[in-house]
């Protein structure tokens, strides 16, 4: 049941990631970068900040529901009174923030359309995270069926609206009231999978047991914010809407395997969090074997296709104007995949309620991050603009990779170090070699297709020669594709009606 709940994360990410990069060409070919760049800069300004609606909370809620026995409705409640009080200051805190900036240090914002989109922005994230009360019960109980479906519709809703609001004339302003349109349109369903609850009274013992677990993972969410959205906000300041536009773009193409790890996160934390308490460390290291294993034979060497053959899905989906946003989606692509692998080891320091530890290691990451951006995209450096943020990106998920695997292996000591050497010095060969190859001698449309063809089946001929690759793993890559068991686990979700 675990694999087909992952397996429904994943994919609807996937459909929304192609949506997404649907509605973004449209915007793109028809509004331009700066547009696109500066919608970019206005969500990315206020989510930086986002963790103050959380604080930690979230992460609590989740661990706390998905652990321990009790009143549900009493840790609904609890958690509902702590998020409006943590909204109320995220608020004000995103105001302080701008007047300050504004008025106390003088700074004026590339234009007036910016600023409408800041406080558009706000007010369409502080919806969303009022949808955190169900939709943070539904990740700790796993019904990711609940979760998913309203968080997908409104995500389809709103690049709906932004396309046509493109193709209509209108520019940043337009779109981003969007998001509040497609927030607005979502609440209906909210309230339908969330009728079995009930938001009871709060409980002053479990708002302190709330704060225990919170307030050490509120460096894991400033650490998560501002290296997911710090860094369009750093790229603006350093040099303009037009560069933010050429980044977002490489980033959104780039990023779509990111979508695996965000499915693994929140559906694995909850479960790690479940086996540790009921001391089975075993089945966690099983679980994470088979997903590594998995995603280095088949995910790995397509994500170097990706990589290699950037150039090629900029220009046919974006256009030349966006060829700056060609060596950023090739340094994304490749961090992305770094940071889905980093994800199961992560789930297993948070799964065993060591938030401590993972505040630390969030907040090294996030320390590589800004000593790299700082180094690689300030104009008086190297000035590297998108591309030198993109490498910072590859650097602090590298980085966070190394420590997860490091620490996660005290915690759950039967993970194995070694299975990742073999498929990394292979696609580390073939990148290395493949994008020379590319770049010398596929000068035309057919040679591309041949190459990315014969990438691939060189790549698991490899595979297959050493025995890499068993009959075991096709199997495995069979059961993710088939379809079948998770439309049942999806009905069977929905048409429960009681408490899980």
């Amino acid at each position: 049941m675990l694999k087909q709940k992952i397996k429904l994360d994943y994919y609807s990410n996937i459909i929304l990631q192609l949506i997404q990069i649907g509605a973004s060409i449209v915007v793109a070919r028809v509004a331009g970068a700066t547009i696109l760049g500066t919608v970019a800069f206005g969500t990315a300004f206020v989510s930086t900040f986002v963790f103050i609606a959380d604080l930690g909370i979230g992460t609590a809620h989740m661990k706390l529901v998905s652990s321990e026995k009790g009143n549900l409705d009493r840790y609904i409640g609890t958690y509902a009174l702590i998020k409006f009080i943590f909204i109320g200051f995220f608020i004000l805190v995103i105001l302080g923030f701008y007047l300050i900036r504004k008025f106390g240090f003088e700074y004026e914002f590339e234009s007036n359309t910016h600023e409408q989109v800041i406080f558009i922005s706000l007010i369409a994230i502080t919806v969303q995270e009022l949808f955190s009360i169900p939709r943070v019960t539904f990740s700790g109980k796993l019904e990711v069926a609940k979760r998913v479906i309203p968080d997908f519709t409104m995500k389809i809703l709103y690049n709906l609206i932004r396309v046509v609001v493109v193709l209509l004339g209108f520019g940043a302003v337009a779109i981003a009231f969007g998001k509040i349109a497609a927030a607005l349109m979502v609440i209906p369903l909210y309230i339908y999978f969330f009728k079995s609850y009930t938001i009871g009274k709060p409980d002053k013992k479990l708002i302190q047991k709330y704060l225990s677990i919170s307030v050490p993972v509120i460096l894991i969410g400033v650490s998560t914010k501002f290296v997911d959205q710090f860094d369009k906000v750093l790229l603006q300041f350093f040099t303009n809407s037009e560069n933010v536009g050429y980044y977002t773009a490489g980033f959104r193409f780039g990023a779509m395997v990111k979508m695996i790890g965000v499915a693994m996160g929140s559906v694995l934390m909850p479960d790690f969090s479940k086996s540790f308490a009921e001391k089975d460390p075993n089945t966690i290291s099983r679980k994470i074997y088979r997903f590594e294993r998995f995603s280095y034979i088949f995910i790995l060497p397509v994500i170097l296709v990706v990589a290699i053959f950037s150039d090629v899905i900029v220009r046919v989906l974006l256009g030349a104007e966006f060829e700056p946003s060609i060596p950023i989606m090739t340094v994304i692509t490749i961090a992305t995949f770094v940071f889905v692998m980093s994800t199961p080891t992560g789930s297993v320091i948070t799964g065993a309620g060591k938030f401590k530890l993972s505040a630390i290691l969030n907040s090294l990451k996030l320390a590589v991050f800004l000593i790299f951006a700082i180094m690689l995209v300030h104009p008086d450096l190297n000035n590297m603009k998108g591309l030198g943020m993109a490498f910072a990106f590859l650097a602090a998920n590298v980085s966070f990779f190394i420590l997860n695997r490091k620490y996660s292996k005290s915690l759950c000591g039967s993970i194995n170090n070694y299975i990742a050497i073999p498929y990394l010095v292979i696609g580390g060969l073939f990148f290395t070699g493949g994008f020379y190859i590319y770049q010398q001698y596929c000068n035309s449309p057919v040679l591309k297709i041949i190459f990315s063809i014969g990438f691939l089946s060189v790549y698991f001929a490899v595979y297959y020669l050493f025995q890499l690759i068993k009959k075991d793993d096709l199997q495995e890559l069979k059961n993710v594709i088939s379809l079948g068991k998770m439309s049942d686990y999806v009905r069977d979700e929905l048409g429960n009606k009681g408490k899980n």
